[in-house]
C-alpha cells in the first residue's frame, strides 16, 4: 500500500455493505442489464428500447423509499423482482480480502459493533456464525420493531393512495403472534446476549455488558424493543 493507514489515529471503524464489502458488480448488472432484458422480453422490444423507457423512471426514485422496495418495482414493472434476483445471485461476492481485513480488526483494541433491525437478522442470522466460529469478537445490536416496517408503511402509503383500505398493510409484514426469540437464535450461533430490552433505562446496563463481554472476546447480542414508527413518513 503505497499511502498505509494512520491506525496508531484510528479508534473507530465504520464500513457500508455495497461497494465496500461486496462488490457492487450485481446491483448494477441486475438493474442496468438483466431487469431491462427481461422487460424487453416481456414487451417483445429491444433491449436498447427497454433501458430507453426504464432508466429515466429509475433516476426519477434514486434516494426515494420506493427506490429501494423491491415489491413497488414488482408492481410498477410487471416483473418478479424476487425472481430475478435469484437468477442472478451468483453474482453476488465479496470483495477480496474483506474477510482477512475484518479478522485483522481483532486484537487491536476497536470495538467492532452492528446496529440493524430485525428483518436484516432475520435475512442473514446464519452470518452470527462465523463470527463465533472464528471467535471474533462482535457486539450486534438489534433494533426490533417486530416487523419489516418500513415495507408495512410503504404498504399502507400505497393503499391510501389509491383508496384501498389500510387495515391489512401488515399483512406479511409484521413479525408477531408469535414473535421470534431473536436471542435463542443468537445463542444457536454461539452468540451470548440479553434482551429484550424494552426500557431506555435498561439500556445502559445491557450495553455496558455487552462492551464487556466483547472485550473480553466474546460475541454478545442486545435485543433492543424500539417503537414500530419513523416521524415523518408520508402518509
Amino acid at each position: 500500500m503505497k499511502n498505509p493507514l494512520p491506525w496508531q489515529d484510528i479508534e473507530t471503524v465504520f464500513l457500508d455493505m455495497d461497494g465496500t464489502l461486496l462488490d457492487l458488480h450485481f446491483d448494477n448488472h441486475f438493474w442496468l442489464e438483466h431487469v431491462p432484458l427481461r422487460y424487453a422480453e416481456k414487451h417483445a422490444m429491444t433491449i436498447d428500447d427497454a433501458k430507453q423507457v426504464l432508466y429515466p423512471r429509475f433516476r426519477a426514485l434514486e434516494g426515494s423509499i420506493d427506490w429501494y422496495c423491491v415489491d413497488y418495482w414488482s408492481r410498477e414493472l410487471g416483473l418478479d423482482i424476487h425472481g430475478l434476483k435469484r437468477e442472478l445471485e451468483h453474482l453476488i461476492q465479496v470483495h477480496p480480502h474483506v474477510a482477512e481485513f475484518l479478522l485483522a480488526l481483532r486484537g487491536t483494541g476497536r470495538l467492532p459493533v452492528a446496529v440493524f433491525g430485525d428483518g436484516d437478522y432475520l435475512m442473514g442470522v446464519s452470518a452470527l456464525w462465523t463470527a463465533a466460529s472464528t471467535r471474533t469478537p462482535l457486539l450486534i445490536v438489534i433494533a426490533n420493531n417486530t416487523g419489516y416496517y418500513i415495507d408495512e408503511q410503504h404498504q399502507a402509503m400505497t393503499s391510501a393512495t389509491r383508496g384501498r383500505a389500510v387495515e391489512t398493510a401488515h399483512v406479511g409484514q409484521r413479525i408477531a403472534e408469535p414473535e421470534i426469540d431473536l436471542l435463542a437464535m443468537a445463542r444457536a450461533q454461539g452468540f451470548e446476549g440479553c434482551g429484550p430490552i424494552a426500557r431506555r433505562a435498561a439500556l445502559r446496563d445491557a450495553v455496558v455488558a455487552g462492551v464487556r463481554a466483547v472485550e473480553e472476546g466474546e460475541c454478545f447480542l442486545i435485543d433492543v424493543r424500539i417503537r414500530p414508527d419513523y416521524e415523518g413518513y408520508p402518509r
